[in-house]
């Protein structure tokens, strides 16, 4: 392992034993709000307008999880070929770190190099997808996860049968999610993590075992800057009069009907939710409404494995 004097630079040759990276190199600056652009891509998620694709979060998940990729931001200039969805977040070991703990199986390489799951932080995107041209090879993404940013780029691919999304190398997993004990065999199943794609943006300095951190994080910094300027002064999905906080979502109350009314949850059990949705997770903030989609159990996202065919 070599670094640069700005210790921005590093080789992902070496063991697969190395100490993760710290994660303040990739992480997104404080001053951008990250919270307006994770209320945009909830509010996407929820309209279900402008679906590209959709694919499921797990590969014994029913339809019922399945994760919509958006391509909303089509409506703000400057940035009509970004991508974006939410979904949960399970790990990528492939590449030279394949054998990261909890990982039973996995691949020495990435899709365009050989990366290091526990030094280089990158998402997943299902491979039929990026087969249509739509996302180059290191493609900038901005992942955001409680009240945290960080920057990836795409750097593998998911190959199953079927397919599915929501996945992010070692590193990044555990920035996000610090105590949650994420490895190769635990996951997030929880579909909270926002994702945002720039198809066409890649940063300088990526090669086949090499990432530049400033570089990285340069480029995230000033698209999502861009980003927010863009969604202030033109936003589709932004209520009038109001902000995502207190209107990104319909009040659940107003949907009951005399013949239908809406259970009252606090006399049900979670098994009695039914259509309006699951027991809340203990990541959900009380008062907030349900969303559509369910959440995942954990033994459906125990461990999923990125795995990619030939062709790439």
């Amino acid at each position: 392992m070599f670094l640069s004097s700005s210790l921005l630079i590093f080789s992902l040759s070496t063991a697969a034993s190395l100490v993760a990276a710290d994660s303040s190199a990739f992480q997104a600056d404080s001053s951008i709000d990250a919270d307006r652009l994770y209320g945009y891509v909830k509010a996407a998620a929820y309209s279900r307008e402008d679906v590209l694709a959709t694919y499921p979060t797990c590969n014994d998940c029913d339809s019922a999880s399945d994760v919509d990729i958006s391509g909303k931001l089509k409506q703000i200039p400057g940035f009509e070929d970004s991508l974006m969805f939410m979904a949960d977040m399970d790990v990528d070991c492939d590449g030279v770190a394949w054998q990261c703990p909890g990982n039973m199986d996995g691949q020495p390489e990435t899709s365009f190099g050989h990366m290091n799951a526990s030094q280089a932080p990158w998402y997943v995107i299902p491979e039929d997808f990026i087969s249509k041209g739509d996302v180059q090879a290191n493609a900038l993404g901005a992942v955001i996860c409680g009240d945290k940013m960080f920057y990836g780029i795409f750097a593998d691919s998911n190959g199953d049968s079927p397919q599915v999304i929501g996945e992010a190398s070692l590193v990044l997993a555990q920035a996000c999610f610090p105590d949650d004990g994420m490895s190769g065999a635990n996951g997030h199943p929880v579909p909270d993590v926002a994702y945002i794609v720039f198809p066409h943006d890649a940063p300088q300095g990526v090669g086949d075992e090499t990432l530049d951190y400033s570089a990285l994080k340069q480029l995230g910094d000033q698209k999502l800057k861009d980003l927010v300027n863009a969604l202030d002064t033109y936003d589709p999905l932004q209520p009038s009069g109001g902000t995502f906080s207190d209107q990104e979502f319909p009040d659940p109350e107003q949907s009951a009907t005399t013949e239908n009314p809406l259970p009252d949850p606090t006399t049900m059990s979670g098994g009695d939710w039914g259509a309006v949705g699951p027991e809340l997770p203990p990541t959900q903030v009380p008062g907030e409404p349900v969303p559509t989609w369910p959440w995942p159990s954990s033994t459906c996202k125990a461990h999923r494995r990125a795995r990619r065919s030939t062709v790439m």
